[in-house]
Parts: C-alpha cells; structure tokens; sequence
C-alpha cells in the first residue's frame, strides 16, 4: 500500500456516498455487502471494487473486511467506537472487550461489526476504517485507552499507524 493514500479519508468519502446516502442505490449495496459471504460477493459490486482501487488494495480479504464493516455503520461520530462503547459504565463489557483485543484478522469483521451494533451504529468512520486495515497491536492498545476513555500516547495515534505499518 502507498504511504501517502489517506486510507481514512477515502473511506469515510466512501461511505459517505456510497453507503450512508439515503437512496435506493445505497440501501441496496448495504444489503448486497451484509448478506455477502466471499470476497467475490463483494468485489462483483463495481462501487466496492472502485474503493479498493483507490485504496490500493489487492488482498480480496483486505477489501471484504472492510466493507463488511462499513455497512454496518449507520452514522459517523467523531468519536472512535471504543469511546463510545467504553468510560465508567460501559455499554461493552469487560469481557466482551477482551475478546475483540484478541481476535485474529479473520473475524474482524464480525467482532468489530458487533461492536458497532453495539453502538447503535455510530463510530468514527474514518478511524474504524483504518483500524479494520492496519490491525494490530498498536491499534489494540490504542483501544484500551479509548475504552478507558484515556487520550492515548502519541505514539499510539492513528496518523502515525498508517506510517508505520506501511
């Protein structure tokens, strides 16, 4: 993947246009994208297979996860989902948060995609996106600090992930 795409940018530009739009077309590709079971089923959809390419992404798997994700968003908050589902009385619990700290890159987007049901649809578009792309343990431990609704080192912040994964 290049450094200097802005993965985050171009999925919430994305998601914004093709998915969160309140049309026929959208509401179609949503469901299209969560009834999907393959990669193939996903990348038929010429708007799924243009966001790869803007994204560069080359991986079928890459891709399928990330959308299987996205459509599960229903509106964008500023707030990264584990903000929104962490703090003092938290609508995840503990135990349920272990497990998304601990699952492999092949259930992301069941785990991830729970969580957002969790939220009621709601999370950081562009954050999540990354998230979902570069998952690591850099961006495990950033969500023990969201999840503690605790300001993560800069070490941790998102802009750099993208730098140092790549």
């Amino acid at each position: 993947m290049n450094a200097k795409i802005n993965h985050g940018k171009i999925a919430m530009s994305w998601w914004s246009s093709m998915l969160a739009a309140d049309t026929g077309a959208a509401s179609a590709l949503r469901a299209n994208i969560r009834r999907a079971n393959q990669p193939s089923e996903v990348l038929s959809e010429r708007a799924v297979f243009d966001l790869a390419l803007r994204l560069e992404l080359r991986n079928p798997l890459q891709i399928y996860r990330l959308v299987k994700v996205l459509a599960r968003i229903k509106e964008h908050d500023g707030r990264p989902l584990l903000r929104i589902l962490g703090g003092k009385d938290p609508k995840l619990s503990q135990k349920r948060f272990n497990r998304l700290l601990t699952m492999e890159f092949g259930d992301i987007e069941n785990g991830v995609g729970n969580a957002i049901d969790l939220a009621a649809g709601h999370c950081n578009v562009a954050q999540i996106a990354r998230d979902v792309l570069f998952w690591s343990e850099t961006v495990r431990c950033r969500w023990c600090f969201d999840y503690h609704n605790s300001e993560a080192p800069a070490v941790l912040q998102s802009k750099s992930e993208e730098e140092q994964t790549v």
